[in-house]
């Protein structure tokens, strides 16, 4: 049977407390990474499928003012560019499946010249062009 010294058996437990709360931080750190921590917006649904023609309902939260964008333009439209809810209607079918993100910002919107967005919060959902027509 090993023998434990005393004085390394009260080292260990003097420590036990300091790694219950690190490993504690640890499972935190990971649940709000995991949920998207205090910058991200939630888009429901977060993905969707469609052949030309076809819409989506989004819905954004976990923000104030939403100003939504697209990342291409000439594929799919929006029914506004503000509000929680837009409908995304897709444009095109190509042989091959095409995604596309929608963009939302809130807080402090801003853009400049070249296109680029700041926020303080953001989100997208993914939208698939699919690519066969029916």
């Amino acid at each position: 049977m090993p023998f434990v010294r005393y004085d390394s058996a009260m080292k260990l437990l003097r420590l036990l407390p300091v790694l219950l709360l690190a490993s504690l931080g640890l499972v935190a750190a990971c649940e709000n990474e995991k949920s998207g921590g205090d910058n991200l917006l939630d888009v429901t649904p977060s993905s969707a499928r469609l052949r030309r023609g076809g819409t989506v309902l989004l819905k954004a939260s976990g923000g104030d003012d939403y100003v939504w964008e697209l990342q291409d333009p000439t594929i799919g439209s929006l029914s506004s560019r503000s509000g929680s809810t837009v409908v995304y209607t897709a444009l095109t079918c190509n042989s091959s499946d095409v995604s596309q993100r929608v963009f939302v910002y809130s807080g402090n919107v801003s853009a400049t010249t070249n296109g680029t967005v700041s926020a303080r919060q953001q989100g997208y959902a993914t939208i698939v062009h699919v690519g066969t027509e029916l």
